[in-house]
């Protein structure tokens, strides 16, 4: 496995960030894809700051779910 993936698995199934469970958490209990931008990059989307970029996200989000 090339180095880029397990860090990057490392990071998804390991790290709080400013949501209430790690990203893998919040996508496979089924916490929505609010937690889960919350948990992945909610400093920088949540609570009304970058509406576009929520919105890009969010659909992204529904096109692979």
């Amino acid at each position: 496995m090339p180095h880029r993936t397990r860090a990057l698995r490392k990071y998804w199934n390991t790290q709080n960030r400013p949501g209430t469970m790690t990203p893998h958490d919040a996508m496979v209990n089924g916490a929505g894809v609010g937690e889960t931008i919350r948990s992945i990059n909610g400093r920088v989307e949540c609570d009304g700051r970058n509406p576009a970029q929520v919105q890009s996200r969010i659909d992204d989000y529904e096109r692979c779910t």
